[in-house]
């Protein structure tokens, strides 16, 4: 598996939470300030860049703190539930190759209680073309040769 371009990383994250997710939840990407939630929901905000000083040049670790949010509002039943909640998707977390999580604490998102949880995952510098290589001159087509005048009639 390699690792998302710099552009396409938020959206990486964000697939990969959304197909290991139970069906029942709703993933958002970036910051929202949730209204009335009708499901668990999962929020994801991408909050930072850090270099991999190992790496390549370019190569960086992409944070995000994902916010798994119980659509309750009795805090009694949403804290049981939730806590489950985040037991399970930090065990599938914990499968994927390159997506590291770090820390998760409990907090309050507006009236509903969750937990945050951040995680990084490495990210590319979005690729650039390979320049097109000159052609080796064996490789030219024959209408591509170039005859030099001094030299086509020398003995």
């Amino acid at each position: 598996m390699s690792d998302p371009t710099l552009k396409g990383v938020r959206p990486h994250v964000v697939d990969y939470l959304r197909s290991v997710a139970p069906a029942t939840w709703d993933v958002k990407p970036g910051i929202v300030t949730p209204g009335a939630l009708a499901k668990t929901t999962i929020f994801v905000e991408y909050a930072r860049l850090t270099p991999l000083p190992a790496a390549p040049l370019g190569r960086v670790r992409a944070e995000f703190t994902v916010a798994i949010v119980d659509h309750r509002t009795d805090l009694s039943k949403a804290e049981d539930s939730i806590d489950e909640d985040v037991v399970d998707l930090i065990t599938v977390l914990d499968k994927h190759p390159t997506i590291l999580w770090t820390l998760a604490e409990k907090a309050n998102v507006n009236d509903y209680l969750g937990w945050k949880i951040d995680l990084s995952i490495p990210a590319d510098p979005s690729p650039e073309p390979d320049p097109e290589p000159e052609p080796e001159p064996d490789e030219l087509e024959p209408d591509e040769f170039v005859i030099d005048p001094e030299t086509a009639l020398a003995p």
